[in-house]
């Protein structure tokens, strides 16, 4: 319980910090339309409708952390991370239009999970990737091995495969940071690589797995939140263990590989164990009379040192057995001592006790 306890804080903490970022970049910390008209100097009526926007918005980011854990793979926290990494740029190049920035950012994650999960990166070298572009670095572009390398020139000609720009624009400066995350959506889709993730979270032992911790994490952060909905948390973790058709997910996944690996392994020692005996045995055979050899060598050398052993020992005892002699008097002396000693203690003690 403390230990839970203690995740469930630390989550918890992490998510306030990371909610707060995410209300800054999609939503609003107004808490009313006449508030951000105060804030922003805005009529009441242009308040009204942008503040709306701001608000959908930050619904529809968190709504999509909730549901992270079986569409990218991530917990709330580390998709809202994730998001929030790179979405400045992506705000900013839309015209501040957040709720636009909340789908590109949506499928920019889902796009680096299925990434990721197809040719076996790390994560966080796809999210470093991503974050690199925002901010125009493009040198880790072939992280994503996607057919393009590391360059300005590669991912100019990146968005023009894709179809998202022309061919006559002649510069990056001219392409923005959305229409970077539509080109490597539509390459991804056209090399079947987009919703690997989404199909794996129950499909597989590895993608239901990733899920499960994914869920749990939410949970964690849910116990610590008042206003969490902690029975679709734990229905959500559960989902995770087993689907309703009782093939998927962890316990899904697993246990019948478990079946099948019990069942190799019962055929692989049937194959392989008369082989091994049949490999075995005569070596043994062949090898028995120099082991009986070399056994009986070691046999003759000790018995033949046997006799000096014995000789030492008989000399030896006479001088131990003077020793304990004139040792005698000392030990009796001090036995009587320690009786003594013991015996007038009691004494001593014998009234305090009584």
């Amino acid at each position: 319980l403390v230990d839970v306890g203690k995740q469930a804080l630390g989550n918890y903490a992490q998510y306030e910090q990371l909610e707060g970022g995410v209300k800054k970049l999609f939503g609003t910390t107004a808490q009313s339309a006449e508030e951000y008209a105060q804030m922003t100097g805005l009529s009441l009526e242009e308040a009204e409708s942008e503040w709306m926007s701001h608000v959908g918005a930050e619904h529809e980011i968190l709504a999509n952390a909730d549901k992270a854990y079986k569409t990218a793979g991530m917990s709330q926290n580390q998709y809202m991370e994730t998001v929030t990494n790179f979405s400045a740029s992506l705000i900013a190049g839309l015209g501040g239009d957040t709720e636009k920035a909340v789908q590109y950012a949506d499928t920019a994650v889902r796009d680096m999970a299925d990434n990721a999960n197809t040719f076996g990166t790390s994560l966080e070298s796809i999210q470093n990737a991503y974050q690199g572009f925002a901010k125009g670095n493009f040198t880790m572009l072939d992280n994503l091995k996607l057919g393009y390398g590391g360059t300005k020139t590669e991912m100019l000609r990146l968005v023009k495969d894709a179809g998202v720009v022309d061919e006559s624009i002649k510069s990056l400066d001219d392409v923005s940071f959305d229409q970077m995350i539509q080109a490597i959506h539509i390459v991804q889709q056209e090399m079947n690589i987009t919703g690997t993730t989404a199909k794996e979270a129950s499909g597989t032992i590895e993608g239901a797995t990733g899920s499960l911790q994914s869920a749990w994490q939410n949970l964690l952060t849910g116990i610590a939140d008042s206003t969490s909905d902690i029975p679709t948390l734990v229905t959500n973790l559960i989902g995770t263990l087993i689907t309703e058709d009782g093939k998927g997910g962890v316990i899904g996944t697993i246990v019948p590989r478990i079946a099948t690996v019990i069942s190799g392994m019962s055929e692989a020692i049937s194959v392989a164990l008369p082989a091994l005996i049949d490999a075995i045995v005569p070596v043994i055979e062949a090898n028995i009379p120099t082991i009986i050899s070399a056994i009986g060598g070691i046999i003759t050398s000790i018995v033949g040192v046997l006799p000096n052993i014995v000789d030492v020992f008989i000399n030896l005892v006479p001088q131990i057995a003077t020793e304990i002699v004139s040792m005698i008097p000392t030990l009796i002396e001090s036995g009587i001592k320690i009786v003594l000693s013991i015996i007038k203690g009691i004494k001593e003690t014998i009234p305090k006790l009584i």
